[in-house]
């Protein structure tokens, strides 16, 4: 992206209208939603994918229970990601440790967003894996952008991975 953009928005609705016209520039990209359980990846995703009129897969669906660490379904998410990319628009895959997820699935998301809830509670979900996660795959600096969402409003910015972010520190980011 080359610039840093800040910006507020008073719904999550109009966030999504900004940053779909950024993802409309990326046809057939994977548009990664990264972040912790409950900071709103889901309903982000979904308002992107009405906007967009793209696919969007909530691996959720695809998850195991493994009390070490996020296991899925790996063919069966594969196939379906296959199945919904399309060279016209993005599709939008969200997940928690999403860059771990399309890594193992040997894919390579196009735009990467994560999404931080400064509001939420303090999640120890996996606090190991996700320390280790953290370190390997460094969302907050892969993030194209950082969408960090509060009580009152969302914040959006598309962040410069040079510079530290107050996003990065966030309670449930």
């Amino acid at each position: 992206m080359g610039e840093t953009m800040q910006a507020n928005f008073p719904r999550c609705e109009d966030a999504s209208f900004a940053i779909a016209a950024v993802l409309r520039r990326l046809p057939g990209a994977i548009v990664a939603i990264d972040g912790r359980e409950g900071v709103g990846k889901t309903m982000l995703a979904r308002h992107l994918a009405l906007r967009l009129g793209a696919h969007h897969i909530e691996t959720d669906r695809f998850l195991r229970f493994d009390p070490t660490r996020p296991v899925y379904r790996y063919g069966d998410l594969g196939q379906a990601i296959a199945a919904r990319r399309a060279r016209t628009q993005p599709l939008i895959v969200e997940g928690i440790a999403i860059l771990d997820l399309l890594d193992r699935l040997d894919l390579e998301p196009g735009f990467v967003i994560l999404v931080c809830n400064a509001a939420g509670p303090r999640h120890d979900f996996l606090p190991d894996y996700f320390r280790e996660y953290e370190e390997r795959f460094q969302p907050a600096r892969r993030a194209d952008l950082i969408l960090t969402f509060s009580a009152v409003s969302p914040s959006v910015g598309v962040h410069d991975p040079g510079m530290s972010s107050p996003e990065q520190s966030s309670r449930s980011c």
